[in-house]
């Protein structure tokens, strides 16, 4: 059992999607084109980077503190070491991962990713209370089909960009 959401795709539609372009594949990379997917059981995920200061344990595993989005000064824009882009294909979850650090750090039962060839996002706190995570035109992600979390299968490397935005009521 995968302790990443959503580990399983909904019984109902969502009037929220979230559309992902992996039309335009990395050459030599074994990424094939899946064209322009809209997911309505999606999830983005930001993160900042490890704090090696702080030492902490999550489901008994031990590791580096995560650093908080909040700790980011307004105004202050920070390199992601992960991006994360969720959503089912095929009934499979799959992962578009940016970055060097992978999920799996703190979940028991995910292992296989890794960030190769991937570049980064940047997270910019442009309020207090609202962040921007983006990337540039020429970003890069690889696109894991992950069923059995316990042994992702590595899918390639697209081109794709994003620029999102959020708020912190």
């Amino acid at each position: 059992m995968a302790y990443t959401f959503p580990e399983d795709e909904p019984l109902e539609s969502s009037a929220r999607k979230l559309i992902v372009d992996l039309g335009s594949s990395v050459a030599a990379s074994g990424a094939k084109n899946f064209g322009v997917l809209s997911a309505s059981a999606a999830n983005f995920g930001a993160f900042w980077g490890h704090d090696p200061t702080r030492i902490v344990i999550y489901n008994a595993r031990v590791g580096a503190a995560i650093r908080r989005v909040l700790d980011l000064a307004v105004g202050q824009t920070a390199e992601s070491e992960r991006v994360e882009i969720r959503f089912f294909l095929n009934r499979a979850q799959h992962l578009l991962q940016f970055g060097p650090w992978t999920v799996g750090q703190f979940q028991p039962d995910q292992s296989g990713l890794n960030g190769d060839g991937t570049t980064r996002g940047m997270i910019t706190r442009v309020t207090e209370t609202r962040w921007r995570v983006h990337s540039g035109p020429d970003s890069v992600g690889r696109l894991w089909a992950n069923r059995n979390s316990s042994q992702p299968v590595k899918l390639g490397l697209y081109h794709v960009w994003f620029d999102v935005q959020f708020n912190r009521k």
